[in-house]
């Protein structure tokens, strides 16, 4: 992780981080850290209420993948 870390800064390609809210596996605040980190300008994070790590799964993987298409359709 601290190898990744260090790299981030270098990372000049559109990024979009989606993390639950609550996520009980991977702890929040790091998206917030990760998107402050990344280099490029064109990035976004979209934190999106959820108690699950596996937001790709269930009732909000919908708003997930609609997510990602749009930045996809905005940034590629």
């Amino acid at each position: 992780m601290k190898e990744v870390e260090e790299k981030l800064p270098e990372l000049m390609t559109p990024s979009l981080i989606i993390q639950g809210s609550e996520d009980p596996v991977v702890n929040p605040i790091s998206g917030i850290e990760v998107f402050d980190k990344i280099g490029t300008k064109k990035k976004e994070l979209y934190r999106i209420y959820s108690e699950r790590h596996g937001i790709v799964r269930g009732d909000d993987s919908e708003k997930v993948f609609q997510k990602v298409e749009h930045f996809l359709n905005e940034n590629m």
